[in-house]
């Protein structure tokens, strides 16, 4: 699946590798408006078995969840979100449901597959998860995201999705002292990735600093994150 520009304005497109089998799904913003975002925009596929999921428009909601099966009848609209959905949407895929996430919303949305509907999550949202890399990332049914105040710092913290008592918690301390800098330059932590049950991450100090601390995070524990003193 790709994006193309034609007389049909910015579509999706799919191919097999041949002339003949390079088509357009379908004009889903009929006439020569775009349906989806032109190639100067960063565009996110994300695919579910033989279902392909992105972002599209076909009216005055603004983009939207769409899926498509590769046929024009198949490649219809799911998500009805006011204002519409972020355009940087990732669209990543937990316990077999696509999340995706609108600037107006705290929470992530969720596309239910079995349930064919769409509705607000458990799972936090902020925009800053889509201004730079390792800001947040799903491992399981787990989200794992970068935080701050000016009481613990730059900490990292862990939400289950089930909108339960320290379902969204803070998850460790990793530095009582010195790792808060009321300045703009202040950054967040950053993850790096997962190994098994350990949450790799490097720490955000203070950005005058040149050493950066790297942690790991047993994902296991139900450690608790004590008050800085």
């Amino acid at each position: 699946y790709f994006m193309a520009n034609t007389s049909s304005g910015w579509e999706l497109w799919k191919t097999d590798g041949s002339n003949s089998g390079t088509v357009q799904v379908a004009d889903i913003n009929p006439g020569p408006a775009n349906g989806v975002l032109d190639v100067f925009s960063t565009v996110t596929l994300t695919n579910l078995g033989d279902t392909l999921y992105f972002a599209a428009k076909n009216d005055s909601m603004g983009y939207q969840l769409w899926r498509s099966d590769g046929t024009p009848t198949g490649t219809v609209r799911l998500s009805n979100v006011t204002n519409g959905i972020l355009t940087s949407n990732t669209f990543p895929i937990v316990d077999g449901n696509v999340m995706f996430a609108s600037f107006y919303s705290p929470s992530y949305y969720k596309y239910d597959v079995a349930q064919d509907s769409s509705y607000l999550s458990a799972y936090p949202f902020f925009y800053y998860f889509y201004l730079s890399d390792g800001k947040y990332l799903f491992s399981g049914s787990k989200l794992f995201y970068a935080g701050k105040d000016s009481i613990y710092g730059p900490e990292m913290w862990q939400a289950d999705g089930t909108g339960a008592v320290n379902g969204d918690r803070r998850i460790q301390e990793t530095h009582l002292l010195n790792n808060w800098y009321p300045t703009s330059g202040q950054g967040f932590n950053t993850i790096l990735g997962t190994i098994d049950s350990k949450l790799i991450f490097r720490q955000a100090r203070n950005p005058y600093e040149a050493s950066i601390p790297l942690f790991v995070y047993d994902t296991n524990l139900m450690q608790a994150c004590h008050t800085p003193s």
